[in-house]
């Protein structure tokens, strides 16, 4: 049984490697612009991304064509969290600038993140050949390898990184390390490592991987070491309390091993390997009871990553399609993650504007979490790509009406009444029928709405379906009715 590699191996911050630019004056860029970028630039580093999006629209209003403004808006994006969004200003930037180096590594940060490997090693692959002197591009391209699992080639790239930049010597030996730890030749890993160690010494990527190393090496007591200094730096780092949990099972010390896989549960409640150990710890006590406990949740949880597993590789191969990140998204709500949810059904969207049920499964999440403002923007979204587009009309006007917004919701509510009327004049077929029940149901025209769905129910009698709404239909019309008697 694996772990998921994030958490054995930490990955340098996104933000650490992706703010940093080519001097703008190499590409004609006037000082003034330069200026605007770099406060742009500082204010994504400090957090305060709203200011940093006003500087970069600002700059796209005294020139559209600014790659490098749409780069900046990327930044923000991805940095809220919001990747697909990040996606499509990144792919105006290049579109505006194909030898966009900056905009190049940054995307292949975003792809490769989103398991996307791919395309991430081709974006990659076209920053060296524009800037193959660029160590710091050398080191996002030795990252991207090596979470694409093709280590040897990663610690190539690591290498070249160190001769050509002095200003990234801890991060290039950290890299180094991971690469080897994952090829399993721990004692060029832990030289590595020990060379970044004597570099900066209060890096706690550093001591996590090289107690990872110390625990593969059977060396315990400083691996145990070296996860609790991590944990100094993090207190919540779940894969620290995990290891440390690993090393006390390892010396037979169950209690104490037990205590840091619960701590590591505490943070981290998906993680199949922690309850795993935990069952192998309560057996050497002797507890079967609270064995079998885990044992259960090991094998759910298993099941799940498993999904997981197979939905990002679907992913991989098939970057372009958008089922993929959908049925991720729906992996992740499953298990109440809901921003992940919302991040995968944002990507389908991004990947494919017309797939409709990215769409409506995103708008009924924001539904069910009160979010009715951001439902609102995701059907008129969906319409917007698709005009045809009936169903999402419909909820939009049901939203517009639970706001009070009438003459909205009737505008919507017409609108799809005369697409389901032209789809019928071309032959009417039950999903039509049942289309335009709800249609007329949702402007509270109920005697048509039974009348359609009693034509439904002839031509499929044993239907519950039909049933169950001709039922909310006529309840509905015998609500208002007795509104209209008062």
């Amino acid at each position: 049984m694996k772990r998921t590699k994030q958490l054995i191996i930490v990955l340098m911050g996104f933000l650490a490697l992706a703010i940093w630019r080519i001097p703008a004056e190499s590409r004609g860029i006037p000082e003034s612009i330069q200026l605007e970028l770099q406060r742009g630039d500082a204010y994504v580093i400090e957090g305060k991304l709203n200011d940093a999006a006003r500087i970069y629209q600002g700059i796209l209003k005294q020139d559209e064509t600014s790659a490098e403004a749409y780069r900046g808006l990327g930044l923000v994006s991805w940095t809220r969290g919001v990747v697909g969004e990040a996606l499509q200003y990144y792919r105006k930037a290049l579109t505006l600038n194909p030898t966009f180096v900056e905009a190049h590594t940054d995307l292949a940060l975003i792809l490769s993140n989103i398991g996307q490997h791919l395309k991430a090693i081709e974006h990659c692959e076209l920053a060296v050949q524009s800037v193959p002197d660029s160590g710091r591009v050398r080191l996002t391209y030795g990252n991207i390898l090596w979470r694409a699992e093709r280590y040897e080639d990663a610690i190539q790239q690591y290498h070249v990184a160190l001769k050509q930049d002095d200003n990234h010597l801890v991060e290039g030996h950290i890299g180094l390390g991971r690469a080897y730890l994952a090829l399993a030749k721990l004692d060029a890993a832990l030289e590595a490592l020990e060379a970044a160690f004597a570099l900066d010494a209060n890096r706690y990527d550093v001591y996590y991987n090289r107690g990872v190393v110390y625990s593969k090496q059977g060396n315990y007591d400083a691996a145990i070491a070296d996860f609790q200094k991590v944990l100094e730096f993090r207190f919540d780092d779940s894969g620290a309390f995990f290891e440390i949990g690993f090393a006390y099972q390892q010396q037979g010390q169950y209690a104490r091993a037990i205590h840091a896989y619960q701590k590591a549960n505490e943070i981290n409640p998906d993680d199949a390997v922690v309850h795993h150990n935990l069952a192998r710890c309560y057996i050497r006590q002797g507890d079967r009871k609270a064995a079998e406990k885990e044992r259960k949740i090991t094998k759910a949880l298993q099941e799940y990553e498993d999904k997981i597993d197979h939905a990002r590789a679907y992913i991989n191969q098939y970057s372009d399609k958008a089922e993929g990140y959908a049925y991720l998204a729906s992996l992740y709500q499953q298990r109440g993650k809901l921003e992940d949810a919302v991040q995968q059904y944002r990507i389908a969207i991004a990947v494919d504007s017309l797939f409709m049920p990215a769409y409506s499964n995103l708008a009924e999440l924001y539904i069910q979490q009160r979010e009715l403002m951001q439902a609102i923007k995701i059907y008129r979204l969906a319409i917007q790509h698709n005009p045809e587009e009936i169903q999402m009309r419909v909820m939009l006007a049901l939203l517009y009406k639970e706001q009070n917004r009438m003459k909205e919701a009737m505008v919507q509510l017409d609108i799809a009444r005369e697409l389901v009327e032209a789809h019928a004049d071309r032959g009417t077929t039950a999903e039509h029928l049942q289309i335009l029940s709800f249609v007329y149901y949702a402007k509270g025209w109920y005697g048509k709405a039974e009348a359609a769905l009693l034509q439904l129910i002839k031509l499929d009698p044993k239907n519950p379906e039909y049933r169950h709404q001709l039922s909310t239909i006529r309840a509905a019309h015998q609500r208002e009715k007795m509104r209209k008697n008062d």
